[in-house]
């Protein structure tokens, strides 16, 4: 489902850079969201 909005937003605006940041994710995740358009990922780390 979110593949296919950013497959969405890069049909109709391919000059958009899109970052997403959703936390951590099963790998599968971070490749169908690179495949759909997404171009960063961001990922922060903190550790208590």
């Amino acid at each position: 489902m979110l593949s296919d909005i950013i497959l969405n937003i890069k049909s109709a605006k391919p000059e958009v850079a899109i970052t997403l940041s959703l936390g951590e994710r099963p790998f599968d995740d971070y490749r169908a969201f690179r495949d759909a358009g997404a171009d960063r990922y961001f990922l922060k780390h903190e550790t208590a």
